[in-house]
Parts: C-alpha cells; sequence; structure tokens
C-alpha cells in the first residue's frame, strides 16, 4: 500500500467539502485533487 501525505491548509484546502455530504468534492481543486485524479485514472481499480 502506497501512502502519500499532503501538509498545509493552503495546500490541501483548496475549496475541499468538509461536511461530507459531497465526495466529488472532498478532495477540493488543488494538488491533492490532481493526484487523486491522476492515480485514479492510472490505476482504476485502487481506492484512494
Amino acid at each position: 500500500m502506497l501512502k502519500i501525505l499532503f501538509q498545509g491548509d493552503s495546500l490541501t484546502d483548496c475549496g475541499r467539502d468538509k461536511t461530507g455530504h459531497n465526495p466529488v468534492q472532498a478532495y477540493g481543486y488543488g494538488y491533492v485533487n490532481l493526484i487523486a485524479s491522476k492515480l485514479l485514472c492510472d490505476y482504476p481499480y485502487t481506492v484512494v
């Protein structure tokens, strides 16, 4: 299992939906979302 840790408010927040009502917006619009999207495209059966 691979773990990637992002630290820092400005890096990880970026419009993230903290309520949990919308899982599509759980990663926000920043680097975390870009990396998660890339991982899901490259490895579609991976749980991110």
